[in-house]
């Protein structure tokens, strides 16, 4: 069964794409595949910049994913991480982290499910709890 995470940031950090670098580089460094699900094309863009330059010395091989069709390549396979804001490829339907602003289509195909939530999103984050729970998902939630 899918796990649902919520990271709930305090005031004091605020920076939702930072915290899901952070994530993404823990998932890479233990093999999972990740769905990096964003909210649009333009931070489709502010993503992979941040996993280039979120950490001094960090290392996240990933790739935008824009449209099906430049996924046909073997190439795009092999990368563990995915930015996208279509529903992702069967491949990398291990971990999503949602930072998008919708509910993510397709959630249940993954194995673990992560949305990070801030003061901007909150009442967003709030209707997406109370969904994954109505649908008989446990939900586990972490204040940092």
């Amino acid at each position: 069964m899918t796990g649902i995470d919520f990271y709930v940031l305090e005031k004091t950090r605020s920076d939702r794409q930072l915290v899901a670098c952070q994530i993404c580089e823990k998932a890479y460094k233990h093999k999972h595949r990740v769905y990096l699900l964003a909210g649009s094309e333009e931070e489709i863009s502010q993503l992979d910049d941040r996993l280039w330059s979120f950490r001094a010395g960090s290392f996240v091989p990933h790739a935008p994913f824009l449209k099906a069709e430049d996924f046909q390549s073997e190439a795009n396979c092999d990368v563990p991480v995915l930015i996208g804001h279509l529903p992702a490829p069967e491949s990398h339907q291990d971990v999503l982290i949602n930072l998008g602003n919708h509910f993510p289509e397709g959630y249940q195909c993954f194995s673990r499910v992560i949305e990070i939530i801030d003061d901007s999103i909150r009442e967003a984050g709030r209707q997406r709890f109370r969904l994954y729970k109505n649908d008989g998902f446990s939900i586990k939630t972490h204040k940092i």
